[in-house]
């Protein structure tokens, strides 16, 4: 490995003249704390061969090798008043891009403004007028999601395009995440989302060439047979922790009208993936009626043992441990066998075991967490952690209290 010079110049002229003949790193001051913009540090190190950067709220590092490298990652992302979520986001991803595009939506603060004006090679702030909304949806507080997000994508240069929101960290262990994107065939890259329920997304790492699609709970709209490939290496963590509570509820708001619209939108239209979002949302929101209506009417759509079994079984499970919630322990079990229908399912298997613990039948809950703990189950893709993360225990608790009903 080679040994890098580490060289801190005043201001960025003194770089201009510095010929790059072996490995080295440039270190300046965070752009938010006194140091050039990162689109000036990026730009004035580019012809000099590779360029990698990262770095933290204090401090940037920008590692550069003789041998040129075209771009291979841009980070895209939209903002609107969540200035320490947006740097959070962009320090967790600059290790592994090559070019950021943020748009801000004009009614954000000048703190998140500010941010991405630091950190962005592309900033551009986006009104009605740019998203195809009128002035009073505008002043209503709607948004199009899909066409904010698409005002970066058409004037990135990079063939691979990652997308985070201010509310997200990205992770990545012991990989290459440009070597990964360059040695593939395949069009998109699966990314697990960790949530309290775990989710797969393949909609994060994807060529630059798909756009975006729907004003709301918006999804990347592929070109023929596109092949998303698998990485449990790549992670997504989840959090609210920078946003106030007042824009916390704002979204929250501006979320449920929209949710309405498409509720309406994807009865209308069988729109599967509109139905699922909307089935999600009013599970969130512990709404028993509305959930159990619209996971019927997702279910009795989406074919059995299809693409969209993985999506079957998840919305059963939360329905299911919503009845639970409700001390509803029948309906409960029924929503969980139903979630086996689409095949072998830990996460229901658990639910069933712990339902059957409940209602006094010690030994047919061992009997699902047997089944759960079987190196022979596929886990699914859409992850329940908790339950995951316990059975083994949970099934070893069984064993022993069945074991001490045995012999009294």
């Amino acid at each position: 490995m080679s040994i890098r010079e580490e060289i801190r110049p005043a201001t960025l002229q003194e770089v201009a003249g510095f010929c790059v003949l072996d490995p080295v790193r440039f270190i300046f001051k965070n752009p938010l704390r006194g140091g050039p913009p990162l689109a000036e540090v990026r730009k004035a190190l580019a012809p000099k061969g590779k360029v990698r950067i990262f770095g933290d709220a204090e401090e940037i590092y920008a590692d550069v090798d003789p041998e040129p490298e075209p771009p291979l990652i841009a980070l895209g992302m939209i903002a609107r008043s969540d200035a320490q979520g947006l740097e959070r986001a962009i320090l967790s991803a600059l290790p592994h891009v090559d070019e950021i595009d943020i748009a801000v939506d004009g009614r954000s603060d000048e703190a998140t403004k500010k941010v991405a004006q630091a950190y962005a090679d592309r900033f551009s702030v986006f009104e009605a007028k740019d998203l195809e909304l009128s002035d009073e949806e505008w002043v209503s507080d709607r948004i199009h999601f899909a066409n904010a997000r698409n005002i970066g994508r058409r004037r990135t240069q990079a063939p691979w395009t990652l997308f985070l929101d201010t509310d997200e960290k990205l992770h990545v262990t012991e990989l290459d995440l440009r070597q990964e994107v360059a040695n593939t065939d395949g069009q998109a890259f699966s990314i697990i989302v960790r949530e309290r329920a775990d989710h797969v997304d393949g909609h994060r790492l994807v060529k630059t060439e798909f756009l975006w699609q729907r004003h709301t709970h918006n999804f990347i709209l592929f070109l023929g047979d596109s092949l998303v490939l698998p990485s449990e290496k790549i992670f997504i963590e989840h959090t609210t922790v920078f946003r106030s509570p007042a824009e916390c509820e704002r979204r929250f708001l501006q979320r449920k009208k929209a949710v309405r619209l498409l509720e309406t939108d994807s009865m209308q239209s069988g729109d599967l993936s509109g139905m699922e979002q909307v089935a999600r949302q009013y599970l969130g929101e512990k709404d028993l009626i509305n959930a159990e209506r619209m996971v019927n009417a997702f279910r009795s759509r989406a074919p059995i043992h299809s693409g969209w079994a993985n999506t079957r079984s998840h919305l059963a499970i939360a329905l299911a441990l919503l009845h639970c919630a409700k001390n509803d322990l029948i309906n409960a079990e029924v929503w969980a066998v139903r979630a086996l229908f689409d095949g072998p399912n830990v996460s229901a298997m658990c639910v069933l075991g712990d339902l059957a613990e409940e209602m006094g039948d010690v030994k047919r809950a061992l009997a699902w967490y047997e089944a759960a703990g079987t190196g022979n189950v596929p886990l699914e893709g859409i992850l329940i952690r908790e339950i995951l993360d316990s059975r083994f225990s949970r099934r070893d608790e069984l064993r022993e209290k069945v074991k001490r009903l045995s012999n009294p």
